[in-house]
């Protein structure tokens, strides 16, 4: 089934304050990912996911004074005349600093439900209580990409998950068994988590060499063909980081040839990937007592 979807998109690169308002919003580090699923694993919590629906319309604004010219289907649809402007108060589409604005909104709702913000990673967010002697606990962990969460808790961090919920509306809730940023997370019951990209691996398409370059591997890559080499190379490192270090070498030899590429470049780059597709890799994260990390 089909359905049609339609966004108000602000023209975002005429705002007046461009050069000089801030718009870089923190992302999820790998090292701060690897954290958050090595305690899920740890501590025997199951592993979940979720994505925030519309999440940069949710954003609130920082007290500048913003308008925007109405597109005409929104002045007719809110009675607008011709020299009327909207006020932009939050979040949009398109608002160059959207990103900031719905990460410092979704921090300070954590922080209000009782996560603490890790100092090493400003995406990694820890649920903490106080036990029956005063002391820290830890009650489950999250790590947000943009408007996507992955991570783990007990009871009462999935309670508290669930008043997330009641305030943001999720597109989308998974436990176990999900896609998270290009890789494909799977919790077996000892609470071992398996990362593989095998689906996206598939997806790469191997570069067509004409019979008549092949015959010639010594002969220099046309700017057409250095494009191609440098697009297959860029999907298999994205593999090799997160999922696929057996590739690693390999890839990294292939960048370093890009600029002085020959066809041969473009036939062991073709190898790589079919080695890819044949021999499927997937990482695990083990259970290990955190005395022992």
């Amino acid at each position: 089934e089909e359905r049609a979807k339609a966004r108000l998109v602000i023209r975002g690169f005429e705002d007046p304050q461009l050069s000089t308002i801030s718009a870089d919003a923190p992302t999820l580090t790998k090292d701060g990912k690897q954290l958050v699923l090595q305690q899920v694993a740890s501590r025997g919590w199951k592993l979940i996911n979720f994505d925030i629906a519309t999440a940069f319309l949710k954003g609130q604004g920082d007290g500048r004074k913003l308008g925007i010219h109405a597109p005409v289907e929104l002045q007719q649809a809110i009675g607008l005349q011709k020299d009327e402007q909207c006020g932009l108060l939050g979040g949009a589409y398109g608002r160059a600093d959207a990103p900031l604005l719905w990460y410092r909104t979704l921090k300070q709702t954590l922080e209000s439900l009782g996560f603490i913000v890790s100092p090493f990673d400003g995406c990694v967010f820890s649920l903490v209580t106080k036990d029956h002697h005063g002391k820290p606990k830890v009650r489950g962990c999250l790590g947000l990409h943009v408007d996507e969460g992955i991570g783990g808790g007990d009871e009462y961090f999935r309670e508290v998950i669930g008043r997330l919920r009641k305030k943001y509306e999720f597109g989308a809730y998974n436990e176990g068994e999900f896609e998270f940023c290009g890789v494909r997370y799977f919790q077996w019951d000892d609470g071992s988590i398996e990362m593989t990209q095998d689906s996206y691996i598939q997806r790469i398409h191997p570069i067509e060499i004409p019979r008549s370059r092949r015959q010639d591997p010594q002969s220099p890559l046309s700017p057409v063909e250095v494009q191609q080499l440098q697009q297959i190379c860029g999907s298999l490192q994205y593999a090799s980081v997160h999922t696929r270090p057996d590739l690693a070498a390999k890839i990294g030899e292939l960048q370093t040839a890009v600029t002085k590429g020959k066809i041969e470049h473009l036939i062991t780059a073709n190898r790589v990937l079919y080695e890819a597709k044949s021999h499927p890799v997937s990482l695990m994260i083990v259970p290990i007592k955190e005395q022992q990390v």
